[in-house]
């Protein structure tokens, strides 16, 4: 028989953001794969793991192994809709072949971290991405929430945008979210030095 893939969301990372439903995914998967992190958070289940490294073509090949004799879950942060291997896996299998569960994004925590509403934010990610792209979504009035990560940190975000867009939007820096690290800080653009690692950024105008 051949399995359906299942592309889980693990959430921020802490076992407390993890949803029932993906817990409930993971437990019946008999192999999961995923980033070493993501791997840790089940290693006590005992299943064969599998990490992902950069090379993620080599993924395919696989995934399609492994499905035709055993139950695999590939375990994704957040939610696997937003910025995740979900947009691969499509590429190269078909809708019957995936089955989706939900997790909660780090965009949802820093929100909820920060206190403000997300419905009307905008939102990126510059993880091995160009900065060019944000010049077209930060301007006054809006709110936009930026993954980060790789060269491309919070501070990295900040000198790039320098002079090139309108005054000194308000800024929130979310990294660590869930875990024991966990840091906010609110600041203004042209303060922002940090290299956090991983973080949410969310730059307002919002007062």
């Amino acid at each position: 028989m051949v399995y359906p893939i299942k592309v889980v969301g693990i959430g921020p990372g802490h076992e407390d953001y993890l949803l029932p439903v993906a817990r409930k995914a993971v437990q019946e998967s008999d192999c999961l794969i995923g980033a070493k992190r993501a791997l840790e958070l089940f290693a006590h289940l005992g299943k064969p793991a599998y990490p992902v490294d950069k090379n993620i073509a080599r993924l395919v090949p696989q995934l399609k192994n492994l499905r035709q004799k055993y139950r695999v879950a590939v375990l994704v942060s957040g939610d696997p809709g937003f910025y995740s291997l979900l947009a691969f896996l499509k590429k190269h299998f078909s809708n019957a072949d995936l089955e989706v569960v939900p997790g909660i994004s780090s965009v949802q925590l820093a929100f909820a971290r920060i206190k403000e509403t997300w419905q009307d934010a905008r939102f990126t990610s510059v993880h091995g991405r160009t900065l060019e792209k944000l010049l077209e979504e930060i301007r006054p009035g809006q709110t936009v929430a930026v993954l980060t990560g790789g060269k491309n940190t919070p501070g990295a975000v900040a000198r790039f945008l320098a002079g090139k867009v309108p005054g000194d939007p308000r800024v929130f820096l979310c990294a660590g979210l869930s875990g024991p690290g966990e840091t906010i800080i609110e600041t203004r653009l042209s303060r922002v030095d940090q290299e956090l690692q991983n973080s949410v950024m969310v730059i307002t105008y919002e007062a």
